[in-house]
C-alpha cells in the first residue's frame, strides 16, 4: 500500500514509429484516506415493507457523489441515505462512492 501523498511517474513506450520511435506519457496519482462503508436499517425485510440505507463516508477530495442501485434492477437513488418502499423481493444493494479522484464499491443485503 502506498503513503498519502502525490506520486508521479513516466510510461515510456518504445514503437517502430520512424517519426517518433519514443514515446513518454507523464503519470500523475493522489493517493488519498477515501472509505465508505454500506448500512442497512435491518438485515431481514419482509414484502411490502421498507428499508433504510447509509452511507458512512471517511475521507477523499471534494465533494462525494453517491449512487446505491440494486439487484435484481428495481431501485436506484443518488441520495446519501434512501429510503426503498415496497420490497417485493430478496434484494442486493450496490454502494458506489465517488470522489474527484476515488471510486469506492460496497456491498451490503
Amino acid at each position: 500500500m502506498l503513503d498519502f501523498g502525490e506520486y508521479y511517474a513516466e510510461i515510456i513506450i518504445d514503437n517502430n514509429d520512424p517519426d517518433q520511435s519514443e514515446l513518454i506519457i507523464p503519470v500523475n496519482m493522489t493517493v488519498v484516506d477515501f472509505q465508505a462503508t454500506a448500512i442497512a436499517d435491518t438485515n431481514a425485510v419482509c414484502a411490502g415493507e421498507s428499508i433504510q440505507l447509509y452511507a458512512e463516508t471517511i475521507g477523499g477530495i471534494g465533494e462525494l457523489h453517491y449512487l446505491w442501485t440494486s439487484d435484481p434492477e428495481a431501485y436506484t437513488s443518488e441520495l446519501q441515505n434512501p429510503v426503498f418502499e415496497n420490497l417485493t423481493e430478496n434484494f442486493i444493494f450496490t454502494l458506489s462512492v465517488t470522489d474527484e479522484s476515488s471510486t469506492i464499491l460496497c456491498f451490503n443485503t
